[in-house]
C-alpha cells in the first residue's frame, strides 16, 4: 500500500522544527524544564525520494529502526536480531503517520508500548532528558578562508564567501543531532565570544580557553571540532569535553562525530536492569516554593517511575522514589539537571553505594 499524500498534519520544515526545539530547550534550562529535553523523541521524520516512494509498511519499519537507534544508542539497531519483533511489527506501535511536506514523512510511535517491549528484552531506554551539548567548530577551507560555525551565517562569514560551506556543515550537524536526539547549541559569536575565543583557540584545541568561553551557555558538555576542507573531502577531528573528562574522536564526517557522542551519552544515561526503590532526603527545602520546585523537578524526570512524599519538616523533604537502573544513573541524572547536588558521602555495600539515607541539597 502506498503512503497517502495528505494526512492533515501541521506543515513545518524539518530544520525549523529542530531549531525551535533546541531554542526552547536552551531558554527553558534555568526556569522550567530543569535540563535539556529532546521533544518529540518518539517521532521520526523520513525524507522521501520521488523516484522511490516506500509502502507504509516499509516506511514504518525504517522509522522504527531509526527510533531504536535514538532511544537505545545502538547504531545498528535496525539490523540486530533482538529487535526483529519490533521491526517486523512496527505498524502495531504507530500512533500517527503523515506528511510534514511533499518530501517528508513523519511517524509517531507509542512511547509506553515501545519502552515496555524494550524492557522485556532487557534493553536500555534513553529518555528525553539529555545533555545539552555546545558545539564549537573551526573550519579551514584553505587560501585564508577560515571561520567558526555559529547557529546562523554571520556578516563576517558572508564577506569571506564561507556562507555555502558553513551552511552545508551546519545542516549536517543539525541533521545528525535530530536523528540521534541530541539537544545542541551553537555559540552566538557575538562580541563577548570574539573577545574570549579566537579561531586559533578552537583549531589548536586549547580546551581551557574553550571551557571559559562556554560557561555563559550553561551547557552540560562541549563538543569542539576542526574541519579541514579540500578537494579530497573533509578531514574532521572532534574533542568531547565533559566536566574534567576529555575524549578525542576522529571521524570522516561531522555527522559521524555526533553519532559517537550519542553512543557515549546513551551508555551513561540509558536505563537498564530492574526497578529499585529507595528513600532520598532533600535538604534546603525551607519554603513552600522550594517544596513545589522539587516536586516539579521530580515530575519532569521521565526515568522515575514513581515519587512519593513521606515526610516534610525543617529537617528536609523525605521522598520515596522508584526508577529503573542503578544508583549511578540516579546520580548522573540529578547531575544533569543541576537542581540537586549530593549532600553527603555515601558508604558502599558490595562495591555499590548503600541505597539508604541518600541526601541531596536543593540548589537555589
Amino acid at each position: 500500500m502506498s503512503v497517502p499524500t495528505q494526512f492533515g498534519l501541521r506543515y513545518r520544515s524539518l530544520a525549523m522544527q529542530f531549531v525551535i526545539a533546541v531554542v526552547l530547550a536552551v531558554l527553558c534550562l534555568p526556569c522550567v524544564a530543569f535540563a535539556a529535553t529532546f521533544s518529540d523523541l518518539y517521532t521520526i521524520n523520513l525524507a522521501l525520494q520521488s523516484s522511490s516512494i516506500p509502502t507504509q509498511d516499509e516506511a514504518t519499519r525504517v522509522a522504527m529502526g531509526r527510533l531504536l537507534t535514538r532511544v537505545t544508542g545502538r547504531p545498528d539497531a535496525a539490523r540486530e536480531l533482538i529487535f526483529l519483533n519490533l521491526l517486523d511489527k512496527a505498524e502495531d506501535f504507530v500512533l500517527e503517520i503523515g506528511r510534514l511536506d511533499r518530501s517528508t514523512l513523519t511517524v509517531t510511535f507509542n512511547e509506553q508500548s515501545i519502552e515496555r517491549e524494550l524492557r522485556s528484552l532487557d534493553q536500555p531506554v534513553w529518555g528525553p532528558e539529555r545533555p545539552l551539548t555546545l558545539i564549537w567548530v573551526a573550519v579551514d577551507a584553505g587560501l585564508g578562508r577560515r571561520s567558526i560555525l555559529s547557529g546562523e551565517t554571520s556578516e563576517l562569514q558572508n564577506k569571506l564567501a564561507m556562507t555555502d560551506l558553513d551552511d552545508r556543515l551546519r545542516q549536517e550537524i543539525f541533521r545528525t543531532a535530530y536523528d540521534r536526539g541530541l539537544p545542541i547549541a551553537f555559540p552566538l559569536l557575538d562580541l563577548e565570544d570574539m573577545a574570549s575565543l579566537a579561531f586559533v583557540d578552537v583549531w589548536g584545541g586549547f580546551n581551557d580557553r574553550i571551557r571559559e568561553a562556554s560557561v555563559r551557555y550553561k551547557a552540560d558538555a562541549i563538543l569542539s571540532g576542526r574541519v579541514r576542507v579540500s578537494e579530497f573531502g573533509d578531514n574532521v577531528q572532534w574533542t568531547l569535553i565533559w566536566g574534567d573528562w576529555e575524549r578525542g574522536i576522529t571521524t570522516a564526517t561531522l555527522g559521524e562525530g555526533l553519532d559517537r557522542v550519542a553512543e557515549i551519552y546513551a551508555e551513561e544515561f540509558g536505563a537498564i536492569g530492574r526497578s529499585r526503590t529507595t528513600q532520598i532526603t532533600v535538604l534546603g527545602v525551607t519554603e513552600s516554593s522550594h517544596y513545589f520546585e522539587v516536586l516539579s523537578y521530580m515530575d519532569s524526570l521521565s526515568f522515575l517511575e514513581s515519587v512519593k512524599v513521606e515526610q516534610y519538616d525543617p529537617a528536609g523533604l523525605l521522598l520515596r522514589i522508584t526508577w529503573r537502573g542503578d544508583l549511578d544513573l540516579l546520580q548522573r541524572m540529578f547531575d544533569l539537571g543541576n537542581v540537586l547536588i549530593p549532600a553527603n558521602t555515601m558508604g558502599t555495600k558490595n562495591g555499590e553505594r548503600a541505597p539508604n539515607n541518600l541526601a541531596f541539597r536543593l540548589l537555589h
